[in-house]
């Protein structure tokens, strides 16, 4: 094997063993900051309506009617 081979072949490994490294290793964590602030719950509670609950009807549902079957024009053949 030729000299260039060799160094090539060591530095792309160098390269990928690199990689693979750095991406293993556990970096410094962020500074923490404040990103929300506290609010209070008397907001939440004025800001909307209470919602509709949910209730099943206690009868029977009925079945939508039908609609009645509309009778196609009939075709003429094309003179």
């Amino acid at each position: 094997m030729s000299r260039i081979v060799i160094i090539a072949a060591s530095v792309a490994a160098v390269i990928v063993i690199g990689g693979i490294v750095a991406l293993g290793l556990p970096s410094a964590q962020p500074a923490r900051q404040m990103v929300h602030r506290d609010i209070p719950v008397s907001q939440f509670a004025s800001s909307q309506p209470p919602a509709a609950p949910l209730v099943a009807p206690a009868g029977p549902v009925a079945a939508p009617a039908a609609p009645a079957p509309v009778a196609a024009a009939p075709v003429q053949p094309a003179h």
